[in-house]
C-alpha cells in the first residue's frame, strides 16, 4: 500500500459494478480509462485521459496534508 484510499462503500450506484454498501474498498492513487494505447499495453498511469488524484487538475485528493 502506499498513496491508494482505503475504506467501507457506504452507498453503491448503478455503476457500481460487483461493489455491495457495507464492502472494504481500495482506490488506486491514478485512475485510467482502460482503453487508450497506453492503458492496453498494461501502462494505466500513463494513460491519456487519466489521472492522479490531488493534482489539482479536476479530480479532489485522496490524501490529507502533511
Amino acid at each position: 500500500m502506499g498513496h491508494e484510499a482505503i475504506g467501507i462503500a457506504e452507498e453503491v450506484g448503478k455503476a457500481g459494478g460487483t461493489i455491495k454498501a457495507g464492502q472494504l474498498v481500495i482506490m488506486r492513487f491514478a485512475f485510467s480509462d482502460g482503453s487508450c494505447r497506453f492503458c492496453e499495453e498494461g501502462l494505466p498511469t500513463a494513460c491519456v485521459l487519466g489521472e492522479f488524484f490531488g493534482t489539482g487538475k479536476g479530480a479532489g485528493g485522496a490524501q490529507a496534508k502533511a
